[in-house]
C-alpha cells in the first residue's frame, strides 16, 4: 500500500530552520527538490523538518554528521538504510511497510510509505537527517494451481508442470504411492498460502494428490523390452580393461564394438525392432533405443605384475618286450595344487592325460601340451619342473601366454626274443587262356591265412590295401588287371616277428598283347647301301610285314620303302610293332623271337669332299698323259679312263651291307 503525507509549510519557523540549515541565502532562494527513483514507494515534498509531521511522533531520526556519519548502511527488521552526502536507498523486507522521511538542507522534505521493494533519493544539496516510523508487516500471499497429465501406452500419470501456475513458492518433486501421486509447492519467504485443502497448519506449503496409472492399458500393444548386461573385467599383467557381454542376460540387442577413448572404454548395445530399454536405467538414450556402458580403462601391465606360477611335470615308461607296452604322465608337480582348474590339457589323441600314467600300445609319438586356461590367462604362470617340455609362445586372442610341448616318443624294445612266424607263399596266375582274338589274360594272386600274420597289397605302387579273410575261408583270392605290377606285404603281429629271410612278394602280371601264340605276328628287314663314288647318295630299303613302325633317326619313315641318305650321315633305325587297336586288340608280335630290331651306320664321306674311300690303289690305275690338252679334253679323257676301268671291272671298293 502506497500512502502520501504531506507536510504543511510552517511559515517564519520554516525560514528560521531553513536559514539555520540551509542559510539564508538557500531559504529563499528558489530550489530544486531533486528527484527520486524506485518501486517501493512515493514521495512528496514539503517544506518543513521530518519531525514536525505527527506522523513520526516516537519515529527515529538521524542526523548526518551527527548520530551517523556521512555515509553509510543501518540493517532493521523491515529493511535495510543506505547513505552518502546527496542519496539515500531504502530497502524494505518483504511484506513489510514503513514511513520514511528525507530531509535536505533549506529544500522540501520527502514523505514516504515504503512498502515491499527499494527506493532511491537523490537531492542537490546535501541531506541533513532522515526518519524511519511505523513499520508494520504484511504477509506475502503464496499461490500455487496444477492439474495432471492421463497416462497413455507409453507414460504414466505426471503433473503438467509445464500448465501449472504458482507465485512466491517452488514446486517440489512428485512422490508416487501405490495408486496416488503427490506433489508439493512451498511458499518462499514470508510468504503464506491461504488456508484451504492440502495447506499445512502453518500455511508454508500446499500438497496436490491425484490417482495414479501405470502407462498402458487394455488398448496398449506394449513395445518388446529390451535388456543388456556386461562386466567389466579389470586389467592385469597381460589384458588391458575389458567389457564382457553377458550374452544370458541379454535380449532383443545388437552389440556394437567396444570404444576406447582416454581413459575410458565404452560399448553401445541397441535395441532391435521396435523394442525399447526401460526408462530409469543408466546410460539409456533419450528415445530408449540405446544403452551405453562405461568403464575406467586402464592397459595392461603395471609395476607390480608378478604372476603366481603353477608347477608341472612329465615322465615316460618306455615299450616293453612283453606285451609291448609303455606309458607317460602329465599333470601338476604337486598333485594336491589346487589350481588344477586353471590349466588346459591336450594330447595329439584329444584327450587331457591323466597325472597317473597313461598306457600305450605299441611304437608312436604322443604329444602333450599345457597352458593356461582362457578364464584365467593373463593371472597365471607355469612352469615345467621336468626339464622334458618345450616352451614357446603362442597368441590366443589378444593375449600372449607360455605353450608347454611335452613330446613322448615310443620305439619297440630292444634285444627282445621274438617268435618268428611262417608265412605261407602267395601263389598267382598269370596266363593266356583261349586262342586267336578270344584269349583271355587271367591274372589273380592268392594269399593263405596265417597264425598272427596280417597282409596288406598294393597295386602299380599305390596305396596300401588290407586284405580281409572272411569267416572260415583260408584264402583270399585278388584279381587285378593285365600289366599291373602288385606287392603283397606280411606284417607279424605285436610280439612276433618275420623270418629273418622275408621279403615282400611282387611280381608283374603279363597282358594279353604278349600271348604271342594267339596273336598277329609279323617281321621286320632293312638294307643299307653305302654311296659311292660316282656321287651317288647312301640308300636304306625296308622291308615289313603288318604292324610294323620304322623310326630313322627319330623320324617315323614308310616300311616297305627306299629311303635316300646323304653321304656323312650317321644312321639309327630302329623297328617297333603297333599297339593295340580295334582291329588288332592283342598287338603284334615278332615271328623270331631273336629279330633285329635296331641298325646303326655312318653314311661315307662325299667323294667330292676329300673321302680316301673313293681313292684307287696305285697299282690298279694306268699311267695317264697329259699333253697339249685343255680343260675339256682334260676332263674327257678322264671320264674315258673311268669308263674303260669300269668295263674292265676294276670298280673302286663299293661297300653294300645287307642285314
Amino acid at each position: 500500500m502506497l500512502r502520501t503525507r504531506i507536510l504543511a509549510a510552517a511559515t517564519a519557523a520554516f525560514l528560521a530552520l531553513g536559514m539555520s540549515f540551509g542559510g539564508a541565502g538557500a531559504a529563499f532562494a528558489h530550489h530544486n527538490s531533486g528527484h527520486t527513483t524506485g518501486g517501493g514507494g512515493t514521495t512528496n515534498p514539503a517544506d518543513s523538518p521530518c519531525s514536525q509531521d505527527p506522523l513520526f511522533d516516537g519515529g527515529t531520526k538521524y542526523n548526518i554528521g551527527e548520530e551517523v556519519g556521512v555515509s553509510g548502511s543501518m540493517s532493521f527488521e523491515w529493511g535495510t538504510l543506505s547513505w552518502t552526502a546527496q542519496q539515500l536507498v531504502f530497502t524494505a523486507n518483504p511484506g513489510w511497510t514503513v514511513d520514511l522521511c528525507v530531509k535536505g538542507g533549506s529544500q522540501e522534505s520527502n514523505s514516504i510509505v515504503l512498502d515491499t521493494g527499494s527506493v532511491t533519493i537523490n537531492r542537490v544539496q546535501e541531506i541533513s537527517h532522515f526518519m524511519w516510523a511505523n513499520p508494520s508487516f504484511t504477509a506475502p500471499v503464496a499461490t500455487a494451481a496444477i492439474t495432471t497429465t492421463p497416462r497413455d501406452c507409453d507414460t504414466a500419470t505426471t503433473w503438467n508442470l509445464a500448465g501449472a501456475s504458482i507465485t512466491n513458492a517452488t514446486w517440489g518433486s512428485p512422490v508416487i504411492s501405490g495408486s496416488t501421486i503427490s506433489i508439493t509447492a512451498t511458499a518462499t519467504g514470508a510468504a503464506l498460502f491461504a488456508a484451504g485443502d492440502g495447506v499445512s497448519g502453518d500455511r508454508k506449503s500446499k500438497t496436490f494428490t491425484a490417482a495414479y496409472e501405470e502407462a498402458g492399458g487394455e488398448n496398449c500393444v506394449q513395445p518388446p523390452v529390451a535388456t543388456a548386461s556386461v562386466s567389466v573385467e579389470p586389467r592385469n599383467c597381460y589384458i588391458a580393461t575389458s567389457i564382457v557381454i553377458n550374452e544370458g542376460a541379454s535380449s532383443n540387442v545388437t552389440w556394437g564394438d567396444p570404444v576406447i577413448s582416454g581413459g575410458t572404454i565404452s560399448i553401445t548395445a541397441t535395441a532391435t525392432g521396435d523394442a525399447l530399454f526401460e526408462e530409469g536405467l543408466s546410460g539409456v538414450s533419450d528415445d530408449r533405443t540405446q544403452r551405453t556402458f562405461s568403464a575406467t580403462y586402464e592397459e595392461a601391465g603395471g609395476d607390480d605384475c608378478v604372476l603366481p606360477s603353477i608347477d608341472v611335470t612329465a615322465a615316460m615308461t618306455p615299450l616293453t618286450c612283453e606285451p609291448n607296452t609303455g606309458s607317460f604322465t602329465a599333470g601338476l608337480f604337486d598333485p594336491s595344487d589346487p589350481n588344477a582348474d586353471k590349466l588346459l590339457w591336450t594330447t595329439t589323441e584329444g584327450t587331457v592325460p591323466s597325472a597317473s600314467a597313461n598306457p600305450v600300445s605299441g611304437p608312436g609319438t604322443v604329444t602333450v601340451t599345457v597352458r593356461v586356461a582362457d578364464a584365467h590367462l593373463g593371472d597365471y604362470a607355469i612352469n615345467d619342473t621336468s626339464g622334458l617340455g618345450v616352451v614357446s609362445t603362442i597368441m590366443v586372442g589378444d593375449v600372449e601366454t607360455a605353450l608347454i610341448t611335452f613330446t613322448f616318443t615310443f620305439t619297440e624294445a630292444q634285444d627282445c626274443e621274438l617268435d618268428a612266424v611262417v608265412v605261407p607263399a602267395v601263389t598267382y596266375s598269370d596266363e593266356c587262356v583261349g586262342e586267336g582274338r578270344d584269349a583271355v589274360q587271367v591274372a589273380e594272386f592268392t594269399v593263405t591265412r596265417a597264425d598272427n600274420v596280417s597282409y596288406s597289397y598294393s597295386v602299380n605302387g599305390g596305396d596300401p590295401v588290407d586284405v580281409v579273410f572272411p569267416d572260415g575261408e583260408e584264402t583270399v583270392t585278388v584279381a587285378v588287371a593285365p600289366l599291373d605290377e602288385v606287392v603283397v606285404t606280411a606284417v607279424a603281429a605285436d610280439g612276433f616277428r618275420l623270418p629273418d629271410d622275408y621279403e615282400p612278394w611282387s611280381h608283374s602280371f603279363i597282358g594279353a598283347v604278349f600271348c604271342l601264340d594267339t596273336f598277329p605276328t609279323t617281321e621286320a628287314a632293312a638294307e643299307i647301301i653305302q654311296p659311292d663314288c660316282l656321287g651317288n647318295p647312301g640308300r636304306i630299303s625296308l622291308t615289313n610285314g603288318l604292324g610294323v613302325i620304322w623310326t630313322l633317326n627319330g623320324n617315323v619313315v614308310a616300311g616297305n620303302t627306299t629311303h635316300t641318305v646323304p653321304a656323312g650321315t650317321a644312321v639309327t633305325l630302329v623297328a617297333s610293332l603297333e599297339g593295340p587297336s580295334d582291329e588288332f586288340p592283342g598287338g603284334f608280335g615278332w615271328n623270331d623271337e631273336d629279330q633285329q630290331t635296331e641298325w646303326n651306320a655312318v653314311m661315307e664321306v662325299d667323294p667330292q669332299s676329300g673321302g680316301e674311300e673313293c681313292l684307287l690303289d696305285e697299282d690298279e690305275l694306268p699311267t695317264l698323259a697329259f699333253t697339249g690338252a685343255n680343260g675339256l679334253t682334260t676332263w674327257l679323257g678322264v671320264f674315258a679312263v673311268i669308263a674303260m676301268l669300269v668295263g674292265m671291272g676294276f670298280v673302286a671298293r663299293r661297300h653294300q651291307v645287307t642285314v
